[in-house]
């Protein structure tokens, strides 16, 4: 952003990029105008169950290994009708699955997906933390979608108590990838919070 010139500015992360972006605006508050996070929970519950079923995830399983991560990776339109094609409530629109292949085409994103899930990357808590805190002079806004199996309203049911300086709102009758099942809602809420924002 500053090698474009650009010194204060509005987040917006989803899944993944919302650990990537909670550890950004945490490092970065000064140039943060609002931060707003989809499809990742903000709550951490520390259990052991919950960790460890956690670590049993087909993601975890695969990507630990980076050669087979990559091989995973090596058929983008493969990879991403096992992965979006199940966690979408609507079929997947043509043009954005297009798109997404073009971007995991890329040379070399086969293999640094597996970056993610290396074990130093995978408890970013203080972040996340901090977050929840919102001690931040900006507002943050919590996304969810409210049909998600990975992440169902009932985690979220503490929210108020434990993250009351974070808004939530959900994105009704979506599955975990939101922005492609009600793109409107998505783009409304966006909207609607960089407006109030700006007040």
């Amino acid at each position: 952003m500053a090698s474009l010139g650009i010194a204060k500015y509005y987040v917006v992360s989803h899944d993944w990029g919302a650990i990537i972006g909670s550890v950004m605006v945490a490092d970065h508050p000064d140039h943060i105008l609002g931060y707003i996070r989809m499809e990742a929970d903000l709550i951490r519950n520390r259990s052991t169950a919950r960790i460890a079923n956690y670590l049993r995830k087909p993601q975890w399983v695969i990507f630990q290994s980076h050669w087979l991560g990559t091989q995973f990776m090596q058929d983008p339109g493969w990879s991403l009708d096992r992965v979006y094609g199940r966690r979408l409530k609507k079929p997947f629109p043509k043009v954005d699955r297009d798109y997404l292949v073009y971007e995991f085409s890329r040379p070399g994103v086969a293999g640094r997906v597996s970056s993610y899930f290396l074990n130093e990357n995978r408890d970013p808590d203080t972040a996340i933390g901090k977050i929840c805190a919102n001690n931040f002079p900006f507002p943050v806004l919590q996304l969810q979608a409210d049909g998600d199996a990975a992440q169902p309203p009932s985690i979220f049911a503490d929210f108020a108590t434990k993250c009351p300086h974070v808004r939530i709102e959900w994105v009704k009758d979506a599955g975990h990838f939101d922005n492609f099942d009600q793109p409107g809602q998505v783009a409304d809420a966006i909207n609607r919070f960089v407006h109030e924002a700006r007040r």
